[in-house]
C-alpha cells in the first residue's frame, strides 16, 4: 500500500486535531502492509490530545508488528518516560536498537534516560555511538556527552569534546560558547568564563559573562553586564536559570552581582572549593554597591561563609531597608481583622507546604492545635506538587489556601479579610520567601519561626521564635525582632513514626563496615574543619567508616581530594546521592552515630536522624545555624551530644563508635524523647507555640511594643526587655 494511503492522518496531526485524526483512523482500518503505521498514529493522535497511558497499547502494537519503528520507539519511550517507567523505556529503545543500530535518535534518547536514572557509564557510550550512527545528530550528542563529564567532574574531558564539535547554525554556536561558560564555572574557572564570554552581545551569553565578572568581585562591570542582558531579552527573563544554583530569574528585577557572587562561591563550596571562604565572607560583608530590593535572595546562601552573626545582622538591615523602601504604598486600607473572640487566627506562610523537609516537619502539627484558642490557617506560597504531605495538610487545616501567584499586596488583603492576627513566617530569607511582606498599620503581627536561621532585619518581622540554646543571653543584639524563648527546643518536628521500608543496607547503598558514621546534610555544609575532625574520629576507630550525601560524581570526587588532603583515604568514605524520602529515612537503620558539621548543623536532616533513634553528635557554633544540633538533644535530656570543644567532639564520636550499650542506651532515650508526649513531640511543642502566640497577642493588647519574654511550663515570664 502506498505511503499516501494515510496522509489524512497526517495532515489532521500536522494541523493540530488529534481528535478528528483518530476518528478518521478508527473509519478507516488499516490496510495490508500499512497496519503499523496506523497503530502509530493512533498512538500520535493520543499524545497529542495528552493522554499517553492510552497511547502505550496502539504504540506497543506497531512495534510488535514492526520491532524496527524508530518513530515509535522514540514515542514509546517517551510516553513510559512519562509514566516514571524508565526501566521499560529504555528496553523499548535497546530492543529497537538491536534491528536498527545506527538509529541515533534512539541512541540520544537512551543515553538522557540512562543519565537520569544514574547509569553514567552506559550514558556516555549510548552518546558516543552516535555521532558513527547519524552524523547530523552529533552535536546534540556532543553537548549532552559533554554536559554529563562536566557534572562527573570531568573538565577537561568535557572541553576537550566540545572543541571537537563543529556547530552550523548560528544558534548552536551561542549554545556551545554558553556551555563552555557554565562548565568553566562550575569548575571555579571564573577568569576563563570571563575571557571567554567578553563582549557577547547575546542576552544569555551576557547573563553569564555578568556572572563571571560577579563571582571575582567585580562589581561595577558585574552590575553592567547583567543589566544590558535584562534589557537585551525581556520576554525571556522568567526562563532564565542560574546555571550553578538552579535558582530562576525573573520576571521580575534582574539578578544582583552580589546574588550571583554568593550563589557561584556557595556552589564551589557544595564541590570543596573551600580556599575562598574567608575571601567569600570579606567580599560579602564589603559589598560595596547600594543594596537592592533583589540583594536579599543572597541571605542564605551566606550561611555557607563563616560570617560573625554581628555582620549577619548588619546585613540584614541593609536588606530590609532597601526592601522597605522599594515597597509600593499600601493602595486600599486593609479591611478590620475579626475581634478577638478568645480564638486567635494564626496563620503559617510557606513555599513548602508539601514534599520538602519544612512540610515534613509540619505533617501532623495542625491537629494538636487547640481549636478551643486557635483558628488556623495555612498560606501555601507554592504550586501543588501532589504530595501526600500537601494532601494532609490541607484536611487537618481549619482553612488552607493557595496563595502562590499573589501579589504581596492581593496577600495583605486576603489576610485581612481571613481575620489573621499573627501571621508565622515559615520562610524567611529562604527561595519562595516573602521576607517583603512587611509590616503595616492594621496588618497582623509577624513571627519568624524555624525556616530561616536568622534575623530579617529591622522593621520586617515582630518576634522570632527560638530558644535559649540557639539563642542564649546576648544573642539580642543580633537580632532586630524581640525573642520569645521556649522551652526545651524550638524545633518542630513531627513525631508521627513514617513510613519507612524495612530495606536491606546493600539495597539502600549503605557501606558494609562493623562501624558506620553518617553525615547527610548538603556538601556545602562541609568544610575543613569538619574535615580534621572526621580524620582524627576514623583514625582512633579504624574499623568504621562515614557515609556522606553527594549528589553527583563531581561532588563525591571533590570531596574525596578534601578528605585525602586531611590524611582520610578514600576506602574509608563512602557517598550515596539523593533518593525518596522512605528510602533515606531508611538509610538511619543502618546507620550507628551522625557526625554533625560544626559550620552549620543538620536541621531538617538532624531531627530525621533522631526521629529515627540515631545518635546526632555536633560541635557548637557561633550562631543559631550552628546550634541547632544542641538544640535538639539537650531537649531530649542528652546534652554530652552537644559538644562544646573540637577535643570532646572527637573523644565523644570514638565512644560512639566503640561503646555499643551506649549507643543502644541513647537510641532508647531518643526515641522516648520524640514521641508525641515527649521533650521533642508536636504535642509538646504546639502547645508551647499556642502559649507563645498568647502571650504576644497579650502584650500586644495592652498597646505594648514587642519585646523579648520565655515561655516556661506553659506560662511566660519576662525576660529581657527590648523594644523593637
Amino acid at each position: 500500500m502506498s505511503d499516501s494511503a494515510l496522509a489524512p492522518a497526517r495532515d489532521l496531526l500536522a494541523r493540530g486535531a488529534p481528535q478528528a485524526a483518530r476518528e478518521w483512523l478508527q473509519a478507516n482500518p488499516p490496510r495490508p502492509g500499512d497496519a503499523a503505521e496506523h497503530a502509530f498514529l493512533l498512538g500520535v493522535c493520543q499524545l497529542q490530545a495528552g493522554q499517553p497511558r492510552l497511547a502505550v497499547a496502539p504504540l506497543e502494537h506497531c512495534l510488535a508488528l514492526d520491532p524496527a519503528h524508530i518513530n515509535a520507539a522514540n514515542a514509546l519511550a517517551t510516553t513510559l518516560h512519562l509514566q516514571g517507567n524508565n526501566a521499560r523505556a529504555c528496553q523499548v529503545l535497546r530492543l529497537c536498537l538491536e534491528y536498527r543500530p545506527a538509529a541515533g535518535e534512539c541512541l540520544l534518547n537512551l543515553g538522557r534516560l540512562l543519565e537520569m536514572d544514574g547509569d553514567h557509564a552506559g550514558a556516555i557510550a549510548a552518546y558516543g555511538r552516535v555521532p558513527a550512527a547519524t552524523p547530523a545528530l552529533s552535536f546534540p550528542a556532543g553537548m549532552r556527552h559533554a554536559s554529563l563529564l562536566s557534572r562527573m567532574g570531568q573538565t577537561e574531558e568535557a572541553l576537550a569534546l566540545l572543541r571537537t564539535l563543529t556547530p552550523e547554525p548560528a544558534d548552536e554556536h551561542r549554545t556551545l560558547r554558553q556551555l563552555q561558560g557554565e562548565i568553566l564555572l562550575a569548575a571555579g574557572r571564573a577568569p576563563e568564563a570571563e575571557a571567554l564570554l567578553a563582549g557577547a552581545t547575546d542576552a544569555r551569553l551576557q547573563l553569564l559573562w555578568g556572572m563571571a565578572l560577579a563571582a571575582q568581585a567585580r562589581w561595577e562591570p558585574a552590575r553592567t553586564a547583567l543589566g544590558e542582558a535584562w534589557e537585551r531579552a525581556p520576554g525571556e527573563r522568567r526562563h532564565w536559570t542560574n546555571p550553578l544554583t538552579g535558582q530562576v530569574f525573573g520576571p521580575g528585577p534582574l539578578p544582583s552581582p552580589l546574588q550571583c557572587f554568593t550563589g557561584y562561591h556557595r556552589q564551589q563550596a557544595g564541590q570543596g572549593e573551600w580556599a575562598q571562604r574567608q575571601a567569600f565572607a570579606r567580599e560579602s560583608a564589603a559589598y560595596p554597591l547600594a543594596p537592592t530590593a533583589t540583594d536579599w535572595h543572597s541571605a542564605f546562601a551566606l550561611f555557607s561563609a563563616p560570617l560573625a552573626p554581628a555582620v549577619r545582622r548588619r546585613l540584614a538591615d541593609r536588606w530590609a531597608d532597601a526592601l522597605l523602601a522599594a515597597m509600593p504604598p499600601a493602595t486600599t486600607r486593609p479591611q478590620p481583622r475579626a475581634r478577638h473572640d478568645g480564638t486567635l487566627r494564626i496563620a503559617y506562610l510557606s513555599p513548602d507546604f508539601g514534599d520538602h523537609a519544612m512540610g515534613h516537619c509540619l505533617r501532623s502539627f495542625c491537629r494538636h492545635h487547640d481549636r478551643r484558642r486557635c483558628h488556623i490557617t495555612l498560606y501555601a506560597d507554592s504550586r501543588d506538587d501532589g504530595s501526600e504531605v500537601r494532601r494532609q495538610l490541607r484536611r487537618e487545616a481549619d482553612a488552607f489556601t493557595e496563595v502562590y501567584g499573589l501579589s504581596d499586596g492581593d496577600l495583605e488583603q486576603r489576610m485581612a479579610r481571613d481575620g489573621i492576627q499573627i501571621l508565622v513566617d515559615l520562610a524567611g530569607y529562604t527561595r519562595g520567601g516573602r521576607p517583603r511582606l512587611a509590616r503595616r498599620p492594621g496588618s497582623p503581627l509577624k513571627v519568624l519561626y524555624q525556616g530561616y536561621p536568622g534575623t530579617l532585619g529591622r522593621g520586617l518581622a515582630d518576634y522570632a521564635l527560638v530558644d535559649r540554646h540557639v539563642c542564649p543571653p546576648g544573642s539580642e543584639a543580633h537580632w532586630a525582632e524581640a525573642l520569645i524563648r521556649l522551652p526545651d527546643s524550638f524545633f518542630l518536628l513531627d513525631s508521627e513514626a513514617p513510613a519507612v521500608p524495612l530495606a536491606e543496607a546493600a539495597e539502600l547503598g549503605a557501606p558494609a563496615a562493623p562501624v558506620v558514621f553518617a553525615c547527610f546534610n548538603q556538601t556545602w555544609k562541609v568544610d575543613a574543619q569538619a574535615m580534621v575532625l572526621w580524620q582524627a574520629v576514623l583514625a582512633a576507630v579504624p574499623e568504621a567508616v562515614l557515609w556522606l550525601h553527594a549528589e553527583t560524581p563531581a561532588v563525591a570526587a571533590a570531596l574525596t581530594r578534601r578528605a585525602a588532603e586531611a590524611g582520610i583515604g578514600a576506602t574509608r568514605l563512602h557517598f550515596s546521592p539523593g533518593t525518596t524520602r522512605p528510602r533515606y529515612l531508611a538509610r538511619y537503620r543502618h546507620v550507628h552515630a551522625v557526625l554533625d558539621t560544626p559550620l552549620y548543623h543538620g536541621h531538617g536532616t538532624g531531627a530525621d536522624a533522631l526521629g529515627m533513634g540515631t545518635p546526632v553528635l555536633s560541635l557548637q557554633g557561633e550562631g543559631f545555624q550552628a546550634r541547632v544540633g544542641g538544640s535538639l538533644v539537650r531537649a531530649l535530656g542528652l546534652p554530652q551530644l552537644a559538644v562544646e570543644s573540637a577535643e570532646a567532639y572527637v573523644a565523644t564520636a570514638i565512644r560512639l563508635g566503640r561503646d555499643e550499650a551506649w549507643r543502644q542506651a541513647l537510641a532508647a532515650d531518643i526515641r522516648r524523647g520524640c514521641a508525641t508526649d515527649g521533650p521533642l513531640g508536636t504535642r509538646r511543642r504546639v502547645r508551647q507555640l499556642e502559649q507563645a502566640y498568647a502571650r504576644i497577642w497579650q502584650h500586644h493588647r495592652a498597646g505594648l511594643a514587642p519585646a523579648s519574654c520565655a515561655v516556661e511550663g506553659g506560662n511566660a515570664t519576662e525576660d529581657e526587655e527590648k523594644t523593637a
